[in-house]
């Protein structure tokens, strides 16, 4: 747990932060956000003291970081950043074993721990582990970031808009993966961004601070619903009641899809469905074919391209849609099988 009381914290005689109260519980996803300038950035380095406040207290399970050495804490306390700073003349290897080696891990067990982590961060270590900084993609570069700040299993790990320079997609992809890799290590993580949308799709709790104070702290769906006040509302932008989608997941709203197999889509008989699902003998899909009462057309789709998976939201299934043109898309698991479908009516109705 960490607990802030009282913070404050001023520089050239601008205040930055101004009395912060604050707790963080254990193994929770904690979000700060604000405009920039607000003080999201240094109260997250005061956590691992690299800044010192002017006064107020942060302890961390009950004990007085300030009576800890700097060096000693961080070496307790993973850190991941936007500029991922990656050593450019070590390997993928040698920057995740930065830390272990500074604590004395053992050394089989700290190798064991860089082909953990690189299969948890999704990268294969036989492929990647030699590799150097220049040789990755900026996701790739991050995810060695994030493997790096693991290595010697904090129970705290800062990440300070860690995805703030990449693409939409790669960032989507990270932001899923932070949420895996949190509900699997179960550790205690404060992600400081600027982004709205990245804060409800990942925070179990969000902050917003602004002018150096906090103005709201709630879980995503309480304050989407229920906003403070008037700049809270703006900051969460208009369209509060999308946002909120992306807090549900396919898998709550999805239900059984009919289909016919492959070999047999011309002998499909007529149902008051206008669609009907094509999959092969493993169940993989392979198209739909659309119903009507004097014709049946076959569509041919790529289910990597077309489908859902159980773990996007539904903001992900909207959007889908909408790209798409359609009204229902199929759920697939990520081998392609068909698992179900999931409408538009679903989601109107149903959230």
């Amino acid at each position: 747990m960490i607990k802030i009381v009282d913070l404050t914290k001023t520089f050239n005689n601008h205040t930055v932060l101004n009395n912060i109260n604050l707790t963080i519980k254990k193994g929770e996803l904690f979000v700060l956000i604000g405009p920039s300038g607000s003080g999201k950035t240094t109260l997250l380095k005061m956590i691992n003291k690299m800044e010192t406040p002017d006064a107020g207290k942060i302890f961390i399970n009950n004990e007085n970081i300030s009576k800890i050495k700097g060096t000693q804490l961080r070496r307790k306390i993973g850190y991941v950043i936007q500029s991922i700073g990656l050593l450019p003349h070590m390997s993928v290897k040698d920057n995740i074993l930065i830390v272990p080696k500074l604590i004395k891990m053992d050394k089989s067990m700290a190798e064991r721990r860089v082909y953990e982590l690189l299969e948890l961060v999704e990268l294969e270590p036989e492929q990647y582990i030699n590799k150097y900084p220049h040789q990755l993609s900026g996701g790739e570069a991050q995810r060695v970031g994030i493997a790096r700040a693991l290595a010697a299993d904090p129970p705290i790990v800062l990440m300070d808009e860690p995805f703030g320079a990449l693409d939409p997609i790669t960032k989507s992809r990270l932001q899923n993966q932070i949420c895996q890799i949190h509900k699997t290590l179960k550790k205690t993580i404060v992600f400081v961004t600027h982004d709205i949308d990245e804060a409800i799709k990942i925070g179990q709790r969000i902050a917003i601070i602004k002018d150096g104070q906090i103005i709201q702290t709630d879980s995503p769906q309480d304050m989407l619903s229920k906003p403070k006040n008037s700049f809270i509302a703006t900051f969460l932008g208009s369209d509060r009641a999308l946002k909120k989608l992306s807090k549900l997941l396919v898998k709550e709203f999805k239900k059984k899809a009919d289909y016919v197999l492959q070999d047999e889509k011309e002998e499909v008989i007529q149902t008051n469905k206008k669609y009907v699902w094509v999959v092969d003998k493993k169940s993989i899909l392979k198209g739909w074919i659309y119903l009507s009462e004097n014709a049946k057309q076959f569509t041919e789709i790529d289910h990597k391209t077309f489908a859902l998976n159980d773990n996007e939201t539904l903001k992900d299934a909207v959007s889908k849609m909408v790209a798409q043109s359609v009204k229902t898309l199929p759920v697939c698991d990520k081998n392609g099988k068909l698992t179900g479908e999931i409408s538009l009516t679903d989601i109107v109705t149903k959230t």
